[in-house]
């Protein structure tokens, strides 16, 4: 699938009534993705993650359940692992994209400071240097090669 497509899809509204989806960070999709990136995360951990279809499951829930920034920050970063050429740029621009569009209203709910946002979106630098200090070159980020 093109960026363009996945652009459209992940930014389309979840349903007319309800354009932000709901809550699913007790859904067990929701906790199949964040358990593979933490054990991926976790510094004994020698295995990759299917960056692919981790980018297809976070696309899924974005586009049909849940507007959640914690799911665009890993399709963030997963794009960059698959697609090193061009995933980096196309998730920032999404984000970007994301953030203007969806403002406060992404999940979970925003502070009145709006700090929520930069708190997951702060998970894409401090992933990869956690990775990097621990001597992982091998699985350094695609754009710090």
């Amino acid at each position: 699938m093109d960026f363009e497509t996945l652009r459209a899809r992940v930014l389309q509204p979840v349903t007319a009534l309800n354009p932000l989806g709901g809550d699913i960070r007790l859904d067990e999709r929701f906790d199949a993705i964040r358990s593979e990136i933490q054990a991926w995360e976790s510094l004994e951990s020698e295995t990759h993650p299917d960056w692919k279809r981790l980018s297809e499951a976070c696309c899924h829930l974005l586009a049909s359940e849940s507007k959640d920034i914690l799911l665009l920050c890993w399709l963030a970063y997963a794009w960059g692992q698959h697609v090193p050429e061009r995933g980096v740029t196309e998730a920032c621009l999404i984000l970007g994209e994301a953030l203007t569009e969806w403002g406060r209203g992404f999940i979970p709910a925003a502070s009145a400071s709006g700090r929520f946002a930069w708190r997951w979106i702060g998970w894409l630098p401090d992933g990869c240097r956690k990775r990097r200090s621990a001597g992982r070159t091998s699985m350094r980020p695609c754009w710090r090669r």
